[in-house]
């Protein structure tokens, strides 16, 4: 039996929307690397995301491909910045926009109540792919963790995606900011830790 929207029980996956926002997303690379990430996924890859609608689950293993991909074209930096170009682009959208108004409706735009809604943002675009859990918050910095991760969500290039997906955070609240990601082979949980200050 198959969950609504497809995908199986208990399979890390990734929400079509969200991977198809990622594939969009490959313009701020830049056209040539765009066109060598795209020839190096392979043909099963391309052609599930490709026929995926958006409200389907699909297996968080694209989601990792993908992100090799751009890294190998353009190195983890680049990594980091397409991914919160992606999620920045789709923070107005069906995903990721009720949390948005939710959030700004609720307590204001600001970094510090909008981590706040980082579990169930996570929960809305990765199914049994761990639980995000926000440690701390306060003025300035925040601290994250992710628990119960499956093997392929312990990838270092998609914990990179992620550190720079939650980046997008910045990018609502019009301040400079960074996430860092740390791992730690005696730590299972990967942590990852924001820090800001308002533009001038």
């Amino acid at each position: 039996m198959e969950p609504e929207g497809g995908g199986a029980v208990g399979m890390a996956s990734v929400r079509g929307t969200q991977i198809k926002q990622s594939v969009a997303a490959l313009d701020w690379l830049g056209p040539g690397a765009k066109a060598e990430v795209l020839s190096r996924l392979s043909p099963d890859t391309l052609s599930q995301i490709e026929a995926a609608v958006r409200v389907q689950w699909l297996p968080h293993a694209l989601a990792v491909e993908l992100c090799h991909r751009v890294r190998e074209v353009s190195g983890e930096e680049a990594v980091r910045g397409w991914s919160r170009a992606s999620v920045t682009s789709a923070l107005n959208g069906s995903l990721y926009g009720p949390f948005v108004n939710g959030i700004v409706t609720v307590f204001g735009l600001s970094p510090v109540a909008a981590w706040k809604i980082l579990p169930k943002a996570y929960l809305a675009a990765f199914r049994d792919c761990g639980e995000l859990q926000v440690l701390g918050v306060e003025a300035g910095s925040a601290e994250m963790a992710f628990h119960d991760l499956p093997p392929e969500g312990r990838d270092r290039d998609w914990l990179v995606s992620v550190a720079g997906g939650f980046e997008a955070i910045f990018d609502l609240c019009r301040v400079e900011g960074r996430v860092d990601l740390e791992l730690r082979e005696l730590r299972p949980d990967p942590r990852f830790h924001a820090t800001w200050r308002t533009s001038r």
